[in-house]
């Protein structure tokens, strides 16, 4: 903030300009290593997103309450399924499930951890969502029996194979990221994480793969050549080589010469003592002056600031 009161703080590059460039060219901006890997983990196994509606699968009601809660507050959106796929829900699962978005098995996966697969790949070809995200236990049946493990890692199998048919990001967050159905997912291109921050970091990063068109940072303007002399009057010509478009403006040294340039450019003019820094803070600079009268009762003002002027047309708006 100090530096933005300075003379020369209006200079500092501005953070819109730096995202703007990296969006240009297509480069993502993170800001902690741990953020640098989730999102390189998403944008190497998963496709851009083609849109902002997301799916939330969960094995419990408190973790889809709060993998919904955080998509909500970082913009996605959760939009109803259609009655074909709650439909196709219901059959699956235990009635105490919920079948629209965010869609909890309640129990469905302790009777056939398999309907992890099933529910997963009717969400990702639902026409409402974009991109799917898993987050709960899945990995963690293993525990309880050998033929559990095995349905586990088939599921697994299963729900990489259904995202690569269909086009659609998954992404996994789980308590068991390092489980064999875990394994499993990564080995298929599924991105899972640990942390729903990771996570959704993830689910951001291919959102905006999804919504940006990188067209390449364009080319920096021809170097001005050095200049030696200093002022008003050689700064508009550094700028007008290097093609920013200045109003017609006439130098005058005295209230005549200053009237002569005015009549000459034609009314309404802007009116500049040059020749004291910051000008516009002790009322060097008028805008918006209409007539020759006006100019006079101006000129007479700024006798005291300047001993040259600034006659400039005022630039037609728009």
């Amino acid at each position: 903030a100090r530096a933005a009161r300075s003379h020369t703080g209006a200079l500092v590059s501005d953070l819109v300009a730096i995202e703007a460039a990296c969006a240009a060219a297509g480069i993502e901006r993170v800001a902690t290593p741990k953020e640098l890997v989730d999102v390189a983990a998403a944008r190497l196994g998963a496709p851009p997103a083609a849109g902002r509606s997301i799916g939330v699968v969960a094995d419990g009601g408190g973790s889809t309450v709060i993998a919904a809660d955080l998509a909500a507050a970082r913009g996605l959106d959760l939009p109803e399924v259609s009655e074909a796929t709650s439909g196709g829900l219901r059959e699956l699962l235990p009635a105490t499930a919920a079948t629209s978005n965010p869609v909890d098995l309640a129990g469905g996966g302790e009777y056939d951890v398999f309907n992890f697969a099933r529910v997963v790949e009717l969400v990702l070809r639902a026409a409402e969502i974009d991109i799917v995200f898993l987050t709960g236990y899945f990995g963690g049946y293993a525990t309880y029996s050998d033929d559990h493990s095995t349905r586990e890692v088939e599921a697994a199998r299963a729900m990489a194979q259904y995202a690569h048919e269909v086009g659609k990001p998954l992404v996994v967050q789980t308590m068991y990221w390092r489980s064999g159905a875990a394994d499993a997912l990564r080995e298929g291109g599924i991105p899972v994480y640990r942390d729903l921050e990771g996570a959704l970091a993830a689910i951001d990063a291919l959102v905006r793969a999804g919504s940006i068109r990188p067209e390449g940072v364009p080319d920096l303007p021809r170097p001005a050549g050095p200049v030696s002399a200093t002022g008003y009057w050689s700064a508009r010509e550094v700028l007008a080589a290097a093609g920013v478009e200045f109003a017609s403006a006439r130098r005058a040294g005295t209230a005549r010469e200053a009237l002569a340039a005015a009549d000459e450019l034609g009314y309404p003019v802007v009116l500049k003592a040059l020749g004291t820094m910051h000008k516009s803070d002790t009322g060097g600079v008028v805008v918006g002056i209409s007539d020759a009268v006006a100019l006079e009762v101006e000129l007479s003002h700024m006798a005291t600031l300047a001993t040259e002027y600034s006659v400039e047309r005022t630039a037609p708006v728009g």
